[in-house]
């Protein structure tokens, strides 16, 4: 069962002053982290990627595979591969399915749920409790009350996408 309540929320800023924000609430919230992988940190034998534009590179076998499962991963060339339905593609930064740069924060979210654009806390998330989203990018396996938290590049971003990835989260709407 899904309750929705209204609640009125105190948020600090920088001077000291406070500001009050009306906000809509909803409980049992599935949370993720993704990240973008670095390839200097795998060691798995190289295979070759066909990237979109016609080129063949050759990436390590358990970078390619954890690029498929988060979407984008920095080369040891220093350029971005992601993969997206079955395509390979590179690019100067990591992007969002909006074609925008993934910033430590991006939130893909269900657009049926919260729409692009919407923002959000997730009250009941440690480390991020008091932090606003922006609903931002979309994903496949992003369905219904599941948010996916964009967390950086790394071993660091992955150890912390793994840490708040849980559910019985509480998700208020800022922008309501």
């Amino acid at each position: 069962m899904v309750y929705f309540l209204v609640a009125m929320v105190v948020l600090g800023v920088a001077d000291g002053q406070t500001i009050a924000v009306d906000q809509s609430c909803s409980t049992d919230w599935y949370v993720t982290g993704y990240f973008t992988a670095s390839e200097a940190d795998y060691s798995g034998p190289r295979v070759p990627i066909d990237v979109q534009d016609g080129r063949t590179t050759l990436l390590k076998s358990d970078f390619v595979e954890t690029v498929k499962t988060e979407g984008w991963g920095k080369t040891e060339a220093d350029e971005y591969v992601g993969y997206s339905d079955g395509v390979w593609q590179q690019s100067s930064r990591p992007l969002s399915a909006m074609g925008d740069t993934l910033r430590f924060g991006s939130v893909a979210t269900d657009p049926q749920v919260i729409p692009s654009g919407g923002v959000l806390v997730i009250p009941t998330l440690p480390l991020f409790s008091e932090m606003r989203f922006t609903a931002d990018d979309v994903g496949a396996a992003i369905k219904g009350r599941h948010i996916d938290i964009y967390t950086g590049e790394g071993v660091q971003a992955e150890r912390l996408a793994d840490a708040i990835t849980g559910g019985g989260h509480t998700v208020c709407r800022l922008d309501q």
